[in-house]
């Protein structure tokens, strides 16, 4: 079966999205796909490349304003059109809902492949860059979902990664059938354990036990800032550490904070770390913290419950979907530094708490497996493009 992907970008370009994608292009290229992406360049300039014999059409991009690490993809209808025909797609699946998605629609009298359309995120992503009032925050707001529900209605599926994201959709006028995929975590390298803990520890410098763990861009939607609020009393009470891990623009803001708050002795920027020791970054840390107002479905913290870690998430968007409260963690209010100090406290202090609801993430992350995840992807495509018959390995 050949598969053309949309993506508005692709590894080195991180986010939630782009390694997604790059994951499952990767694993059904092994399963005897011929994948196509089409997607933002890295450089700024068209090229084409492979990665793991996926190939990538990498178009001329534009500075984002938002977020400079990931530019701005440009591509007429006419462009995608040849691209799409020289491809001869049984299924073009798009991982964005903006811009290549408008010009996408354009050619459905033209394109007989079926249309499937991922979302992934809530406009308050986008809302939340706009200074200008919550007058114009929620016209934004407002504008951007009525260009989703009028996009993916002229899909011919869409695909959420959990019912809650679904349901905010329904909610605004989705009429397109749809259906549930997690995103996935690979849980054969995110396990329990200590193996490669004294490595890294050696390798990063981390600091002594109790350790918490961030891992997301720096971004301002991940409201890192309430995380880092509420390390006095948390470091004061079980003289824990914080591990934030990513990069992004607002890194600078956030070691401003940390200086501000004489913080640094116990919140540790370790920046980007590769995939390679992700997962043992991960078995080092005794607890998972993520205060986002807009995650759809976080893969860190999917991977924290892969991993067996106690999770404290903000009760906002869809990080319920992660957190059975008082069974393998806490929802704590968004931006309240208080509460999110007061739920991290009463796991680090009691040993057999942070055991139980450790066990209980390995369980809720079992339904998040990424083999499962992707023999329901193999199947959805096997339907809407006849029945080709190919088997997850």
């Amino acid at each position: 079966m050949r598969v053309m992907m949309l993506s508005h970008g692709y590894p080195p370009t991180i986010s939630g999205v782009t390694l997604i994608v790059q994951k499952f292009s990767r694993m059904l290229v092994k399963n005897g796909f011929s994948v196509r992406v089409v997607t933002g360049s890295d450089q700024g300039y068209h090229y084409h490349d492979l990665d793991n014999r996926v190939e990538l059409v990498r178009l001329r991009s534009y500075s984002n304003p938002v977020w400079r690490e990931a530019p701005i993809p440009y591509i007429t209808a006419p462009r995608l059109e040849k691209l799409t025909k020289e491809f001869s797609p049984n299924l073009i699946h798009t991982h964005e809902n903006m811009i290549m998605s408008t010009q996408l629609l354009k050619l459905r009298p033209s394109i007989r492949a079926p249309f499937l359309s991922s979302a992934y995120s809530l406009p308050e992503f986008l809302s939340s860059y706009v200074n200008l009032g919550r007058f114009i925050e929620n016209l934004v707001k407002s504008i951007i979902w009525k260009h989703l529900i009028n996009n993916l209605n002229r899909y011919d599926r869409v695909v959420f990664s959990n019912p809650t994201l679904r349901e905010f959709y329904l909610k605004k006028g989705l009429s397109t059938p749809s259906s549930i995929i997690s995103n996935g975590v690979d849980n054969i390298r995110y396990h329990p354990g200590k193996d490669g803990c004294r490595e890294v520890t050696r390798k990063y410098s981390l600091p002594p036990e109790p350790r918490l763990i961030h891992v997301s861009r720096m971004a301002r939607d991940k409201q890192i800032e309430v995380i880092i609020k509420a390390m006095p009393e948390i470091h004061s009470m079980c003289n824990a550490h914080l591990l934030v891990i990513g990069r992004g623009e607002h890194r600078t803001h956030l070691e401003q904070l940390i200086q501000h708050l004489e913080l640094a002795h116990c919140v540790h920027m370790l920046g980007f770390i590769a995939e390679d020791d992700l997962p043992s970054i991960y078995r080092c840390a005794d607890l998972f913290v993520a205060a986002g107002r807009c995650e759809t479905q976080s893969l860190p913290a999917l991977q924290a419950l892969a991993t067996g870690l106690p999770v404290v998430l903000a009760d906002a968007a869809c990080l319920p979907e992660l957190v059975q409260h008082g069974e393998n963690g806490y929802l704590v209010p968004p931006g309240d530094p208080t509460k999110l100090s007061e739920a991290v406290i009463s796991i680090l202090v009691n040993h057999q708490k942070s055991l139980r609801y450790g066990k209980a993430s390995l369980r809720l992350g079992e339904d998040h497996a990424q083999s499962l995840s992707l023999r329901k992807l193999i199947t959805l495509y096997q339907e809407l493009a006849g029945g080709a018959d190919h088997q997850a390995k």
